[in-house]
């Protein structure tokens, strides 16, 4: 009995520690400076269709790239919220770029099947994950109409409205 509630205890202090971590994960933000942010504008992927899109073909507009996955739940958590925000700021020149990172593609269909997402979602692999240094979902990436790294999100990008208003405010740029 005694060896049972040790065992418990220790099990209940490693969730509670794992819990802690993955809070503090959740809301981590970081300021771009020169050697801490990969160069993102020769990045490539595939659309749903098969198209090849290049973020570069995206300059001019503020965009948000985020990295997801279908079975990540704050990445389900952000996309009504990113959906909201797109269709308060698509007019001002705002895109985002929801580059999903699923092995298992028939999840992403049955997924934007059931949600009603209208911004562009892109197919990434193992080396857009290699370029950009993905470490987990949800990434993102909230770049300048010049292309130019304005901020960097691990986890649930909730202050995503109030950073595209400045940006949108100060002309498109960080």
């Amino acid at each position: 009995m005694r060896k049972l509630s040790l065992l418990l205890g220790g099990i209940l202090i490693v969730l509670i520690l794992v819990a802690g971590y993955l809070h503090e994960r959740e809301d981590t933000a970081i300021a771009p400076t020169q050697g801490n942010i990969p160069n993102l504008q020769d990045l490539t992927f595939t659309d749903l269709q098969g198209r090849k899109v290049s973020l570069n073909d995206y300059r001019g507009k503020v965009v948000l790239l985020n990295f997801w996955a279908t079975w990540c739940p704050p990445c389900r958590e952000e996309m009504p919220m990113f959906e909201k925000v797109y269709q308060r700021y698509k007019e001002d020149g705002f895109v985002i770029l929801a580059v999903n990172m699923d092995e298992n593609k028939e999840n992403l269909k049955d997924y934007l099947s059931k949600e009603r997402i209208s911004f562009e979602v892109l197919l990434g692999n193992e080396e857009v994950a290699k370029k950009t240094g993905l470490m987990g979902f949800p990434t993102s990436y909230l770049l300048g109409k010049d292309g130019k790294v304005c901020k960097v999100r691990f986890g649930v990008y909730r202050e995503i409205e109030e950073d595209i208003k400045k940006i949108i405010k100060d002309g498109g740029s960080c």
